[in-house]
């Protein structure tokens, strides 16, 4: 026996080579061990959140905070009486500020019309609301699912109310160049797949940012609107103030006498464009909602800032109520504009 053991060749072990994790991101490596008899592997100095599976032989899992330089050891033995050891480094980077922090946005789908809103934390961890035709679905991931080639954050997640379930896509994509540096953009799908016009779209809220919450001031103060009607219903008016750190309080009446009391953020996109999503699904409407996207645009320095549709979209005032009408039926479903 002792001359078989000392016959058998150590394992055979490929080098690493220096490696890089990110927080919040998944990381696998599948270590290369080769042995002519069983072997077994230990695997020593590894970051928090990352471990050694041995059914599949990798090293894998989510780094929750960062490592410079951590020396990992790997110690592969089998029969004979010389292990084979590997040592290399493993760096654990923080997830860019692009990719971390609060996005707001809107919904537009077979769901219905609404707003969307998502918070990423430093370790990758996701929390959300998507709110539509009167429903709120709340998402939450643990972490990002993966990191494309092309510098994309992906996020694989269930939007869910009650037993309602809606699979939900999430792709956060670095910012383009032209927009200030911390403003990235999310585009999101509902299903499995990125397939068609995204059925979401959000943008990374960025008045905290160092020199950024000049442009929102630029636009702070008080506006009204009207939400102009025509020949068969009246019109509803808007009183909408602007703070310093880019909230948005809305008050106002529909043209039923529904009152609206909102708060939204003032959202930035990549093309400088700046404005908030209104939406508001009174109890009453069993469904149906108010929803609209309104720009803020200065024409001209000196000129003062006026409201508009984004985009020249119309908001959409729906009732599912049967009684919203003098004529009992269906309810009613109509498109306006903004003017303020």
């Amino acid at each position: 026996f002792f001359e078989f053991t000392t016959n058998v060749p150590p394992p055979v072990m490929s080098d690493p080579g220096p490696q890089r994790a990110m927080v919040g991101v998944p990381f696998k490596l599948p270590l290369d061990v080769q042995s002519d008899s069983r072997v077994s592997v230990q695997v020593a100095g590894l970051p928090a959140g990352l471990a050694y599976r041995a059914v599949s032989n990798v090293i894998a899992g989510v780094a929750p905070r960062v490592a410079s330089g951590a020396t990992v050891t790997v110690t592969a033995r089998n029969l004979s009486k010389t292990p084979t050891v590997r040592s290399f480094s493993l760096a654990v980077d923080a997830l860019p500020v692009w990719a971390q922090g609060q996005f707001n946005g809107w919904c537009k789908s077979a769901f219905g019309c609404g707003s969307v809103s998502a918070y990423v934390t430093p370790r990758g961890a996701v929390t959300g609301v998507l709110s539509a035709s009167g429903t709120n679905y709340a998402f939450s991931a643990a972490s990002f699912a993966r990191l494309d080639e092309d510098g994309t954050f992906w996020i694989s997640t269930t939007a869910q109310k009650g037993r309602a379930t809606i699979p939900l896509l999430l792709a956060v994509h670095a910012p383009t160049g032209a927009a200030p540096a911390t403003l990235s953009g999310v585009d999101g799908w509902l299903s499995d797949a990125a397939v068609g016009d995204p059925d979401v779209q959000m943008w990374r809220n960025v008045w905290k940012d160092e020199g950024l919450s000049a442009t929102a001031t630029n636009f702070t103060g008080y506006y009204t609107a009207t939400l102009p009607g025509g020949a068969e219903y009246g019109s509803g008016y808007l009183a909408i103030t602007v703070d310093r750190a880019g909230g948005v309080k809305t008050a106002g009446k529909l043209a039923d006498g529904t009152v609206l009391s909102l708060s939204s953020p003032l959202i930035l996109d990549e093309d400088g464009r700046l404005f908030t999503v209104l939406y508001s699904a009174p109890a009453s409407y069993r469904g149906g909602c108010m929803f609209g996207r309104a720009e803020f645009l200065r024409p001209a320095e000196s000129f003062p800032a006026v409201l508009r549709p984004l985009d020249g979209a119309p908001f959409v005032w729906e009732s599912h109520n049967p009684q919203a009408t003098s004529s009992y039926g269906s309810g009613f479903s109509r498109n306006t504009g903004l003017t303020g």
